[in-house]
């Protein structure tokens, strides 16, 4: 399951637990996703390394499989299926 994390809003290691929570007795595997901040979104905090991190470890502390993929595009305005720019038809 990806899991995208938004700075200051689902970031935190008691998200993580109730995550955990959820994903008990299913074989499960977690990719954490950082927010890539675009211009165009009204939700734009990333949250660092070191949150994300201590994320990662709640989880593994209640052994949930996680890991964290590299993000490339970040200076894009576009990764992991979010659009800077828009669609225009």
């Amino acid at each position: 399951m990806n899991n995208i994390l938004l700075g200051a809003s689902n970031d935190h290691p008691r998200q993580a637990a109730a995550l955990a929570q959820l994903l008990r007795g299913f074989q499960s595997h977690v990719n954490l996703i950082r927010l890539q901040p675009i211009e165009t979104r009204k939700i734009s905090q990333r949250p660092s390394r070191s949150v994300v991190a201590a994320f990662k470890s709640a989880l593994e502390l209640r052994h949930v499989a996680v890991s964290v993929p590299r993000q490339p595009g970040c200076t894009n305005n576009a990764a992991c299926g979010q659009l800077g720019g828009g669609w225009r038809g």
